[in-house]
């Protein structure tokens, strides 16, 4: 998503601001300097655009004049949908000045990480859920748990809410969503599959010739959002398993029945090759791959289904989302302006300027209506909010390998369930006492 020696300069209509992109080679990460990686831009309310048809939300008293600074990695694509989201805000709060810095993705991180420890840094910081935890253990992102009101952040998508949700703290708040969902060519499969049975019943029932009704993805990372979908749990608060249980074994046989389907597949790209040539009515996949699915398929047969339910619970995937963080070092004087722009991101109005870009709102109150695309964006609203967030605790990242070792063994080699989830647990609680093991031993700063 990195550009290579681009500066561009992007221009609103009836504006007199720009903001500055830089980027470096996508190929590799490298250590910048300040003047080549991160271009900076001030916001003035008197540079702002003219109102647009909407409005942002207007705060019971308007803040004192004021200054955000942000700090993202939207590159080209994304970043005049931030612009214009500040536009929006501007208009209904002048008094609000905006400070913008562009860092390139794999340099965002380590550079707010440095600022911060030198208490200076951003106000807000935009950046994926999974950050949230190493920076709340260090001290660098607030809890904005009492900050925002219940009825906001009921509109969240749970899931994506969810991933900010660390140590009873509320990690930021999500912008916006991609994961894990079932896609339909409606041109082989009409109609949408209400339970996990009539998965396998249209399927069976369109499979003909060259044509097969569905082929499911069994590995992990798309199939680990079903453990917490049928009422199971992959891992605790503490990081430690909990998925070999009677729900775990559950799980295990639900994806056993995917080849009732038709056809499964374990990481391989041989489903959406066949999705894309129009041999397959139903496949799992995330919704990266949207755009390309919409333009093999025919945007208007592809269609982003609703989980299935199961029993009395659902099929489900795995959502992941990027969230504003809070800045701890933001003084007083600035604080109520910050919160208000936080809120205003969740608005009607600036999600609906971000699925404009190709962002999945964070919301489920917003429908998006008019072109194809649009009408993808909404059913994947839906579809993720029935999915389930991936686990965003430092622990997680043990995890992946060894549960793809564990189905691989029962799928391929035919080990048995409990044996399989037996032997990925105790490897697993290894690695845990390693890692704090390790962090134990390590000194601390200033040690």
């Amino acid at each position: 998503r990195l550009s290579n020696a681009m500066r561009k300069v992007l221009l609103l209509t009836g504006l007199l601001l720009t903001i500055i992109l830089a980027a470096c080679s996508a190929t590799e990460t490298v250590t910048p300097q300040p003047d080549t990686d991160a271009v900076e831009s001030l916001v003035s309310p008197s540079e702002a655009a003219e109102p647009t048809a909407t409005s942002a939300p207007t705060p019971s008293a308007t803040p004192e004049e004021s200054t955000i600074r942000i700090w993202h990695g939207w590159d080209e694509t994304y970043s005049p949908a931030l612009v214009e989201i500040i536009a929006g805000f501007q208009s209904n709060n002048p008094g609000v000045y905006f400070d913008v810095l562009y860092i390139p993705r794999e340099n965002l991180l380590e550079r707010y990480i440095e600022a911060t420890h030198a208490g200076d840094g951003s106000s807000l910081l935009l950046g994926p859920a999974e950050w949230g935890p190493i920076l709340y253990d260090d001290g660098l992102i607030s809890d904005v748990n009492g900050l925002f009101s219940g009825e906001l952040l009921a509109r969240f998508s749970p899931p994506a809410l969810e991933q900010g949700q660390y140590k009873s703290a509320q990690l930021g708040l999500p912008n916006s969503l991609q994961g894990v969902v079932i896609y339909r060519n409606r041109s082989i499969i009409p109609e949408s599959a209400d339970t996990f049975d009539d998965l396998l019943s249209l399927a069976a029932s369109f499979t003909e010739g060259d044509t097969i009704g569905a082929v499911l993805e069994r590995g992990f990372f798309y199939s680990g959002g079903h453990l917490d979908g049928i009422g199971g749990s992959l891992l605790g608060d503490d990081g430690l398993p909990e998925f070999n249980d009677v729900k775990g074994i559950e799980w295990v046989n639900l994806l056993q029945d995917f080849e009732l389907s038709g056809a499964t597949t374990y990481l391989s790209d041989r489903d959406l090759e066949l999705f894309g040539e129009g041999r397959v009515g139903i496949v799992i996949d995330g919704t990266w791959n949207l755009n390309d699915l919409a333009e093999a398929v025919g945007e208007q047969d592809l269609v982003i289904d609703p989980w299935p339910t199961y029993g009395d619970d659902a099929l489900s995937g795995y959502v992941q989302s990027e969230h504003v963080f809070l800045n701890p070092n933001i003084s007083d004087h600035n604080l109520d302006a910050t919160l208000l722009f936080v809120e205003y991101f969740s608005s009607p109005e600036a999600q609906t300027i971000l699925a404009g870009v190709g962002f999945i709102p964070a919301v489920t109150d917003l429908q998006l209506t008019g072109e194809a695309s649009q009408r993808h964006l909404t059913q994947a609203m839906i579809a993720l909010a029935g999915g389930s967030g991936y686990p965003v605790v430092p622990e997680m990242s043990i995890y992946p390998a060894y549960m793809d070792q564990a189905l691989r063994s029962i799928f391929e080699l035919g080990a048995v369930p409990q044996d399989a989830l037996n032997a990925a647990e105790e490897a697993i609680l290894q690695e845990i006492e390693q890692m704090q093991e390790t962090q134990e031993t390590q000194p601390q700063d200033g040690g």
